[in-house]
């Protein structure tokens, strides 16, 4: 049976690149790529596969994210999901020699903690199916180094946090 996985966050970087290798994937159903803004989702858009379906969602939004799960459960149908790959997330620039900025340090938290959670939560009844279709479904959730609390990195430019330093941790 043929497995339905949902990438959030998969307009870019590490998102993007699961997308195109799910799709190598003959035993992938679906491919539900969610981005907070399709119509800007450029190469996102260039791949022409008929098991991809793009949907938005904004993370940071219950509403959206209850208008994502009600558009992948009518992609899906009662099969459900087999695969939730939380990969949306941010980096607000945090200056280390800087008093924090609550505000900025709060959002970082709030989409890439609390976010990830409800996505879980709003995506469970999909999970259930796609557990009762083939036995198990799975929660992925991806992070970096950058996302450790005992590791602090400091300042970092944007879009290398992500699999750079993941890839690096694993050669040691």
């Amino acid at each position: 049976m043929d497995k339905n996985v949902v990438v959030t966050g998969g307009n870019q970087g590490v998102g993007l690149g699961l997308v195109k290798e799910l799709l190598k994937n003959d035993q992938v159903g679906k491919v539900l790529a969610t981005t907070r803004s399709p119509s800007t989702s450029h190469e996102l858009l260039l791949i022409i596969d008929s098991r991809l379906e793009v949907v938005e969602m904004d993370a940071d939004s219950d509403e959206s994210i209850n208008s994502a799960v009600q558009q992948i459960s009518k992609a899906v149908g009662s099969y459900g999901i087999d695969f939730l790959i939380n990969n949306a997330g941010v980096l607000h620039p945090v200056d280390i020699n800087a008093p924090i900025n609550r505000k900025e340090a709060m959002k970082n938290f709030e989409v890439n903690c609390v976010a990830t959670m409800a996505v879980t939560y709003a995506f469970k009844e999909l999970l259930k199916a796609g557990a009762k279709k083939s036995g198990h479904s799975q929660v992925v959730n991806i992070s970096s180094l950058l996302g450790s609390i005992s590791r602090t990195w400091g300042s970092v430019p944007p879009r290398q946090g992500r699999a750079e330093y993941v890839h690096e941790d694993d050669r040691n």
